[in-house]
């Protein structure tokens, strides 16, 4: 499943991106890798949001929390990528490389949970710039259950933060996604468990 970003796509994350570095720095979590998460991030989110707008239509998402970020009182990493209006909570995490997998961190810098039970994460494979391909989803609940781990950081040689993590190929399918988040009378996350999703 791919959704390609336009220029007006692309210019919006990119300022969603900046307020997000800016409230990095005012923060003093400001390193480059950051950065240029943000940047990848904010595109991968749009483009899963143009996804759920074209298949299940615009009332479905009650809200994208991209645009919180002018908010620089607003702690980010405890708010998902996007909300629907079922209440499903989503999380996209985007990636540059298609052999990269899906990655959570256990702790966030703000030193609450990175993984959250309760939400949906969506990997998405951004190397095909401006397409953007979704490659599967995970419930939080589903990470936890795995057995976190260091991985390393090429740039300094040394152990990054603890992670959950998932390959692509162990993730359901993001049509089965949405095809729920399309049936409105069956879109809350308990009832997504209790269907096998």
């Amino acid at each position: 499943m791919i959704e390609t970003l336009t220029k007006a796509n692309i210019e919006t994350a990119d300022r969603v991106s900046k307020l997000r570095m800016d409230c990095a720095r005012k923060a003093h979590h400001s390193e480059p890798v950051r950065s240029y998460n943000h940047l990848w991030g904010a595109r991968g989110e749009v483009a899963w949001v143009k996804k759920v707008y074209s298949i299940c239509g615009k009332d479905t998402v009650q809200k994208w929390n991209g645009f919180a970020a002018d908010h620089l009182h607003i702690n980010l990493s405890a708010l998902p990528d996007i909300v629907t209006h079922s209440g499903l909570l989503i999380d996209t995490k985007t990636i540059t490389n298609p052999n990269h997998q899906l990655m959570v961190q256990s702790m966030t810098a703000y030193g609450n949970a990175g993984v959250k039970a309760e939400w949906v994460y969506i990997l998405v494979d951004a190397s095909d710039h401006p397409r953007y391909k979704f490659l599967g989803w995970v419930f939080g609940s589903q990470l936890l259950s795995t057995r976190p781990w260091r991985p390393r950081n090429d740039r300094i040689g040394t152990p990054s933060e603890e992670v959950y993590s998932m390959h692509s190929t162990s993730l359901s399918p993001c049509e089965e996604l949405l095809g729920a988040i399309s049936d409105l009378s069956a879109i809350t996350a308990e009832s997504l468990r209790l269907r096998g999703y």
